[in-house]
């Protein structure tokens, strides 16, 4: 007896339900049982995969998943064929559905942003991505990179240009200079909230150019070539002075360099071409207070804080300067506004407890420790590689703080 292909068995099958629903006096169909349907149905879908037939395998696995919609191979089948045809809407469809068959796979989770990036959701990407990636991939290199990358223009479009730059160094370490991260490095350096992908569409050749020239130069500072990145960005800079954050970008190569006092300068040039920028302000502050300037530090960090009100680092940095100036009870409330916008930075809970030792509040300090030892780790590699650990998404999440006040 000659065996029937997968395909005309299903049809076979189709035949006899439709028997099933024929008029009563009709010979009666033999039942078919729903888990040998749905096991030929998978078979036929399989097939169809197997043998490059695209259209048919996607009509295949949508009536194999319609008869077992737990089938978790059938959705990440069904949800690349999809994603490999632009069809981002529906990838993501079935890549939300295996993050609940398969919550604590990462791959999945991943899938789900990168589909969310092409439909310009940049903050459900970073979130998805972020969560794949805490979750854990599979040994699969290519996944892994491409789950970075996509991390990096996400951070850049939402504006979180020092974490964008501090994962582009991985690439840099690695020496992965491939053009798009060299464009990404630009772009962070710059402060550019726009995504790699068609970029020229979006600046005009001479920006185009100059953005990756900062990026290489970014690119030699991380590789630790920062003579070579130095001269590069001298070059850059006296070329267009006017152009924001460059001058903050040298300044940054300068300080790295060891050239203490031409970092400094450079950010007074950069607060000329732009007196709003508080990051600049913010880093002249922490310049200034390094040195022990705690005055000049102070006046900076309240014009900072005129700028941005509700940015913990102008809480911090005010605890700082009040902690040296011998001013702990000042420094305590500053300290405790800055936790408040950002419990989760290992910074300001170490700061803390070196206030409360200082106000004799052991139980505080202890506890102030411990959240910092329990977060130094977390929050270190997240800032520098964009990994959570697995736990952030395991368990349940904290209670949102409440707001701060002005400093």
């Amino acid at each position: 007896m000659k065996l029937l292909a997968p395909w005309a068995y299903v049809a076979a099958l189709l035949a006899a339900a439709a028997l099933a629903q024929a008029p009563a006096h009709a010979p009666a169909a033999v039942p078919v049982s729903p888990q040998v349907d749905a096991a030929a149905l998978k078979s036929a879908a399989n097939a169809a995969l197997n043998q490059g037939h695209k259209r048919q395998a996607a009509r295949r696995l949508q009536q194999a998943l319609k008869a077992d919609p737990k089938w978790v191979k059938g959705w990440w089948e069904m949800g690349t064929l999809l994603y490999e045809g632009n069809q981002y809407p529906a990838a993501a469809v079935a890549y939300a559905r295996l993050t609940r068959l398969v919550p604590r796979a990462g791959a999945p989770w991943v899938m789900l942003g990168l589909c969310d990036f092409e439909m310009r959701n940049f903050g459900l990407s970073l979130q998805h991505i972020t969560e794949g990636r805490a979750l854990g991939l599979p040994p699969d290199k290519n996944l892994q990179a491409v789950a970075i990358y996509h991390q990096i223009q996400d951070l850049l479009v939402m504006g979180n240009f020092v974490q964008a730059g501090f994962i582009l160094r991985n690439f840099a370490h690695a020496h992965q200079a491939f053009p798009g991260a060299i464009l990404a490095a630009g772009l962070a350096a710059l402060h550019y909230p726009l995504p790699t992908e068609n970029l020229s569409a979006m600046l005009d050749p001479a920006r185009m150019r100059l953005v990756r020239r900062v990026g290489e130069a970014e690119f030699l500072a991380a590789e630790r070539k920062i003579d070579l990145a130095r001269r590069r960005m001298a070059v850059i800079v006296k070329q267009d002075p006017r152009v924001p954050y460059l001058h903050y970008a040298y300044a940054d190569i300068l300080r790295n360099a060891g050239k203490k006092a031409q970092s400094e300068l450079e950010l007074q040039s950069e607060l000329q071409v732009n007196p709003k920028s508080a990051t600049t302000i913010l880093q002249l502050a922490a310049d200034k207070l390094e040195d022990n300037r705690k005055a000049e530090a102070l006046a900076l960090v309240k014009r900072a804080g005129a700028l941005r009100p509700h940015d913990y680092v102008v809480y911090y940095m005010l605890a700082m300067i009040r902690f040296r100036s011998g001013h702990p009870h000042a420094a305590l409330q500053a300290a405790r506004q800055s936790r408040i916008l950002n419990p989760e930075n290992s910074q300001i809970r170490y700061l803390l407890a070196q206030i409360d030792i200082r106000l004799h509040r052991a139980a505080a300090a202890r506890r102030e420790q411990r959240a910092f030892e329990r977060l130094r780790k977390i929050s270190s590699v997240y800032m520098t590689q964009g990994v959570l650990p697995a736990f952030v998404y395991t368990q349940p999440a904290s209670p949102a703080p409440a707001a701060a006040s002005h400093p």
